[in-house]
């Protein structure tokens, strides 16, 4: 199963640049995902303020330029991570390097099988032609 983990940080902490030892205690933690052989993806998000967010109300789209001031808590970045449970997902998501003020999420990606039955079967297809594609470009 893939697992998304999720870093969040409090909006103040994006004003702040990591420390040489967090980015070499993040470096080490992404080694050993890689090591391990459960590492898909990994990558930091920018500071918010070369960020737009685009909602929609009504048939109509609006567009926002960061920074988001009003969030609460902001992607900081994120691993794809692939593991045999949950349970694995967690543990390597607790291994995390700490971050002051900052909180994890770990949420299960949905698989095409998860939609079989609701999703129309050419739909099906198209997605699963389109991920070996992606698979093959990757490599």
């Amino acid at each position: 199963m893939r697992y998304m983990i999720i870093l969040n940080n409090d909006p103040g902490m994006e004003q702040q640049t990591p420390t040489p030892e967090l980015f070499a205690a993040m470096g080490q933690y992404n080694r050993a995902l890689f090591d391990a052989g459960v590492l898909r993806a990994v990558e930091g998000l920018s500071n918010t303020r070369h960020d737009a967010q685009l909602t929609f109300s009504k048939g109509r789209r609006r567009v926002v330029d960061g920074p988001f001031t009003e969030a609460k808590e902001l992607v900081g970045g994120f691993w794809i991570i692939e593991t045999a449970s949950k349970a694995d997902a967690l543990e390597w998501a607790a291994r995390m390097p700490r971050i002051e003020g900052a909180s994890i999420q770990v949420r299960r990606v949905s698989e095409i099988d998860d939609f079989k039955g609701a999703m129309p079967a050419e739909v099906i297809a198209e997605a699963e032609k389109l991920r070996a594609a992606l698979a093959e470009r990757g490599s």
